[in-house]
């Protein structure tokens, strides 16, 4: 299944079944995005900036100009922190509401909100470890290249050392990223889409249906994110331009609600194409999407 099959299927999808596919995603992103504006606009920075710097310095333009700064970078830093932490969970859900969207669908049951709900709520447990499970991996992963670059530099005193280091890390980082990222992504929707089993049974399940496949995944993943990136990038412009010329502190606030439209618009999307590649690596296997062997 080539990148224009499956962007066929995902409009598909969301044509046939729009109000579980990707309604709900938009709605939960939203609602996530949500809470990071309320946070960013309630929390005390201007509080904290003051106690800080007004005890210290006297200058008052100054203080005005740095004041603002603070107050940005903090909005900015705990945004990121909840937009990591928050976005991670809305994300796994979104992936596994639409893989459970599908395949009730695709047995020919509706796919009706309660219905969806109801053989996800026991799976949510499992999604939350494997997503878990997959960011550590990438954490360690990434770390291997900064590691190498360190110690080898430390040790051999030469910036030309610590550079050879970092780029052997940097493709023990890719190796090691081909070889088990896309078993643990592919293993959320087929956590999600199975009955009475372990995130264990759907993590092997998940190794078997990449097997020979890791490159060609990879490929269509980085393809969706250039589109989904591009996508995102068009819808937040906007909102991007009217915080420029707002100025101010409202300029935060503007960008991030920016990217929670474009968080909204792209993250089913994205989850529909995870679940989609999904069911077909399971028919290419010739196993059901939500059977578990």
């Amino acid at each position: 299944m080539g990148l224009g099959d499956l962007m066929e299927r995902v409009i598909g999808s969301i044509r046939t079944v729009p109000r579980s596919t990707w309604l709900v995603g938009a709605a939960v992103v939203a609602v996530v995005g949500a809470l990071e504006l309320l946070a960013a606009r309630v929390l005390p920075f201007g509080s904290l900036t003051d106690v800080v710097l007004g005890e210290r310095f006297g200058d008052q333009e100054w203080y005005e100009q740095t004041g603002q700064e603070v107050r940005l970078l903090a909005a900015s830093a705990l945004t990121s922190a909840l937009t990591a932490v928050l976005g991670t969970v809305a994300t796994t859900l979104v992936v596994g509401w639409t893989a459970r969207a599908l395949v009730l669908h695709d047995a020919g049951a509706p796919a009706r909100i309660r219905d969806v709900w109801r053989g996800l709520r026991p799976r949510v447990a499992g999604l939350l470890g494997l997503v878990l499970l997959l960011a550590v991996v990438v954490v360690l992963a990434l770390a291997v290249p900064v590691l190498l670059a360190v110690l080898v530099g430390a040790a051999a005193g030469s910036p030309g050392a610590a550079v050879g280091a970092g780029l052997v890390g940097l493709a023990v980082a890719v190796a090691l990223l081909v070889r088990f990222v896309p078993a643990l992504v592919v293993s959320l929707p087929a956590h999600a889409s199975a009955d009475r089993t372990g995130a264990g049974t759907s993590l092997r399940r998940a190794v078997a249906l990449t097997a020979g496949e890791r490159w060609r995944l990879v490929g269509i993943w980085l393809l969706t994110v250039i589109v989904l990136g591009i996508t995102a990038g068009v819808i937040g412009s906007p909102f991007a331009g009217i915080g420029a010329a707002v100025g101010g502190d409202d300029a935060a606030t503007w960008s991030l609600l920016g990217s929670v439209v474009a968080s909204a618009v792209t993250a089913p999307l994205g989850a529909l194409v995870l679940a989609l590649v999904h069911g077909e690596l399971a028919q290419r296997r010739g196993t059901e999407p939500g059977r578990q062997d």
